[in-house]
């Protein structure tokens, strides 16, 4: 009885890019990265839209998290671009 309003929640299909992200309203929000490339399904309430429930083949995975776009420019990731010396 108390998770009724559920029951009444927008159900959206999204597809996780790779960085694991999906849009909603021309809003990005953060989902766990295991389900890049997933299609998803969103599912929330229309009027505030403050928790947004992700599910992969009707199992709850977790809450999407809006992103924090200033924290993620401030992310380097370390990468070699130099080119590995070949084995013989």
């Amino acid at each position: 009885p108390s998770r009724i309003d559920e029951l009444f929640y927008t159900r959206l299909q999204r597809r996780v890019r790779k960085d694991g992200t999906v849009r909603l309203d021309n809003v990005l929000y953060e989902v766990d990265l295991s389900l890049r490339n997933a299609r998803v399904e969103l599912r929330f309430d229309p009027q505030r839209k403050h928790s947004i429930d992700v599910f992969y083949k009707n199992r709850f995975c977790g809450h999407a998290r809006k992103v924090d776009l200033h924290h993620n420019s401030q992310l380097h990731l370390k990468r070699n671009y130099e080119k590995q010396p070949k084995k013989d």
